[in-house]
């Protein structure tokens, strides 16, 4: 997928090493307008994980409306957005993951360091579920990309 840093196509490294993954999707039935609106909100998750947090890193996809993909790259490209996304025009992560359902709420999953979902929801619509993100993120950084089992 390509990926666009501060409008202009940019080369990065996969999360290698990364104990923890959150990926935000939003899939081509967004607006938009709406997806700019979205993108501005992430911005505190990617400067958590540049600022604060080693083996942490969100990862955005953007799957554009086929019918506005010119609006949507010059908007794109006025945002000036500093961070990585990953433009989907092929769609081919909605279908290397077929059983994720478009929803507000769930478009956001972190995963460990085997790419396995531990977490689904959008910490943005709720506290208890941000408080529940970054406590995660927290015992997964700190136990190499696993969660712990417990031992009783």
């Amino acid at each position: 997928m390509p990926v666009t840093i501060d409008g202009k196509d940019s080369i990065i490294q996969e999360q290698a090493g990364a104990y923890a993954t959150m990926v935000i999707w939003y899939d081509s039935l967004q607006c938009v307008s709406c997806y700019m609106g979205f993108i501005d909100a992430w911005k505190q998750f990617f400067e958590y994980s540049r600022d604060s947090v080693d083996g942490f890193g969100p990862v955005l996809i953007l799957v554009p409306p086929k019918r506005n993909i010119v609006e949507f790259e010059e908007t794109l490209k006025k945002s000036h957005y500093k961070f990585p996304i990953n433009v989907d025009y092929s769609y081919k992560f909605c279908n290397l993951n077929p059983k994720i359902v478009s929803s507000d709420c769930q478009n956001v999953f972190l995963l460990d360091k085997n790419h396995e979902i531990v977490l689904v929801g959008n910490p943005f619509y709720n506290n208890s579920m941000m408080r529940l993100y970054k406590r995660t993120i927290n015992v997964l950084i700190a136990n190499q990309g696993v969660i712990p089992k417990l031992l009783y």
